[in-house]
């Protein structure tokens, strides 16, 4: 299992420029899942939501995020989120509407 992340960037030249990261919490291997774990954990710290084990709960939250440019020998150049820190003073966007009991298309799903 995963949880894909999207990331909209809110400032300097990459204004409205989306940065996904992928977090693998549920895997075979069991050094995958404990990085997975460690990046959930960061990015709930960094946003400050109380998070109950639903993406929906971390659909607002703000955050800064490091990223790095990797060049996969696959698929070429792509951004590599490397870390989440908590953004001074910030103020939390209201939640969501709730649109019945859907799953956002972000949630996840098995490898």
């Amino acid at each position: 299992w995963y949880l894909n992340v999207m990331f909209s960037v809110i400032g300097a030249d990459f204004t409205n420029r989306k940065v996904f990261e992928i977090i693998n919490f549920k895997n075979d291997n069991e050094t995958a899942e404990k990085i997975g774990a460690q990046a959930l954990g960061q990015l709930v710290r960094a946003t400050g939501i109380a998070w109950k084990g639903e993406s929906d709960d971390l659909v607002g939250g703000n955050c800064y995020i490091k990223v790095t440019v990797k060049d996969d020998p696959q698929y070429g150049k792509k951004n590599d989120v490397k870390g989440h820190r908590a953004v001074e003073n910030q103020v939390k966007a209201p939640a969501p509407a709730a649109a019945g009991s859907k799953k956002p298309p972000f949630f996840g799903g098995k490898k």
